[in-house]
């Protein structure tokens, strides 16, 4: 044990180090405002809210999970210069920026601090999983090498705080259900719900996992061993992790009276995913090239022609984003108004839902396909070489006793991959808890290749 410790040390700490060198002094952009506009509003006022620019009392919200904010709030009673950071920049915001000092060391070294001690943990995960301790070395350095984590800790986003508890997720819901223990599957399922705590997403993770782990025990006994042990895990799964969450949907249900982890937001990326379902068949079959990586744009245009890609482009003005947002939104306002017609929709989203998705469902089932795969190029080149190292690793290249471990791993990002393309535009950056099986693919055979050269030369 004292030499697994040891281990552990030195993979945090040589994390660490090696992510000092990628904090850097930028400062905060676009979406990073919202995060810590939420925060400042926690330190100042005690309310977890937003002040929209006004000087009046804040009011409660529920737009974003609370975890991450709460993080930064933590922060800023810590270094009150970050605060004083903070408050400038966001009373400056489309300004003049320059007059703020950029006080952000302290939250950057915490977020990095953060995700190096969790590191420590996959890493020992990874060892009881696979009894190697340079199979474990190699995945948690294949990950540092995506630079992924590095990127993060130097950004105010959901990412720097939420990855590392994904993968903990991700590692201990394999030894809580093919090993039966319910030490892992608490901790598999309290992870989940900070996960979700950060990023709400992972909550309908929650449910679709809780929808289909039941499919998966009735068609195949590979993974459970039997009906008790099934029970055993399903429930104490879902109780830990309800507990968990239960005191902000609590608050929520007490101020908003709706049982929800957030609200106000989600047909705004829904709007933008269906006004997708509108492209045509050319310019469907030009998005599997568009979306690779790089090349892949100008590929396309050379292909198909300016005519069937430049919808495709966030950047275009006649672009399904946001052009195609806008169309939909409009739409959107003219079935509100009770006054234009006749159906009467409980909400934007049940209107929505209704008049893009359940009626156009086959169609809108195709272009998910299309945007997974444009969301599945996560760190760019490290998905799109990686792709081919997970196809191995899942048909030929792990060993029988550890397969199973895999596909469990696997498993919600895949689920998540698709649902994040169901939903919204499916950028990579949401799917980045791909890194972990990519990671665990890559040196996989990295493993693989050094045991086959060794076997060689040995006889």
């Amino acid at each position: 044990m004292k030499q697994t410790c040891v281990h552990i040390a030195a993979v945090s700490i040589v994390t660490f180090l090696l992510g000092l060198f990628y904090i850097t002094d930028r400062t905060p952009y676009s979406d990073e405002y919202v995060y810590l506009g939420h925060a400042h509003t926690l330190y100042s006022y005690g309310v977890f809210g937003s002040q929209n620019g006004t000087k009046d009392s804040p009011k409660p919200d529920a737009r974003f999970a609370p975890l991450y904010p709460v993080l930064l709030a933590v922060t800023m009673h810590i270094d009150e210069d970050f605060a004083k950071s903070t408050e400038c920049y966001l009373s400056t915001v489309g300004m003049d920026e320059n007059s703020c000092s950029g006080e952000f060391y302290t939250i950057k070294v915490i977020q990095l601090l953060i995700f190096s001690l969790s590191l420590g943990y996959i890493w020992y995960l990874l060892t009881i999983i696979s009894s190697s301790k340079l199979f474990s070395y190699s995945t948690v350095g294949l990950l540092l090498f995506s630079g992924t984590p590095f990127y993060y800790a130097d950004h105010f986003l959901t990412e720097s705080l939420y990855l590392a508890l994904a993968f903990i997720f991700l590692l201990t819901l394999p030894l809580a259900i093919l090993r039966q223990s319910t030490k892992y599957t608490i901790i598999s399922a309290v992870f989940l719900a900070l996960t979700a705590l950060t990023r709400p997403t992972f909550l309908y993770l929650f449910y679709l996992l809780i929808f289909i782990f039941p499919i998966v025990f009735f068609t195949t006994k590979a993974y459970f061993l039997n009906l008790r042990s099934f029970f055993r895990f399903y429930f104490s799964f879902l109780i830990i992790f309800s507990m968990a969450v239960a005191p902000w949907i609590t608050r929520n249900v007490i101020y908003f009276d709706k049982f929800a982890m957030t609200m106000g937001y989600s047909t705004h990326p829904l709007s933008t995913r269906v006004a997708h379902n509108e492209m045509t068949n050319m310019e469907y079959l030009a998005g599997w090239i568009y979306w690779l990586p790089d090349f892949g744009d100008s590929l396309a245009e050379k292909i198909f022609g300016y005519e069937n890609v430049h919808r495709l482009s966030f950047s275009s003005p006649e672009s399904f984003y946001p052009a195609g947002r806008q169309k939909v939104d409009k739409h959107l306002n003219e079935l509100m108004d009770t006054r234009a017609v006749d159906i009467k929709y409980s909400s934007r989203l049940d209107a929505l839902l209704k008049t893009y998705v359940y009626s156009d469902i086959l169609n809108h089932m195709k272009v998910t396909l299309l945007l997974a795969w444009r969301g599945f190029f996560v760190d760019k080149y490290f998905a799109f070489i990686g792709l081919f190292f997970l196809i191995w690793a899942l048909f030929m290249g792990i060993k029988e006793q550890y397969i199973k471990y895999f596909h469990i791993i696997l498993f919600p990002s895949l689920i998540l991959l698709f649902f994040q393309a169901a939903i919204s535009v499916s950028i990579p950056r949401y799917n980045l808890i791909l890194l972990l099986p990519l990671s665990i693919s890559y040196a996989s055979f990295f493993c693989w290749l050094g045991n086959r050269y060794l076997n060689k030369n040995l006889n």
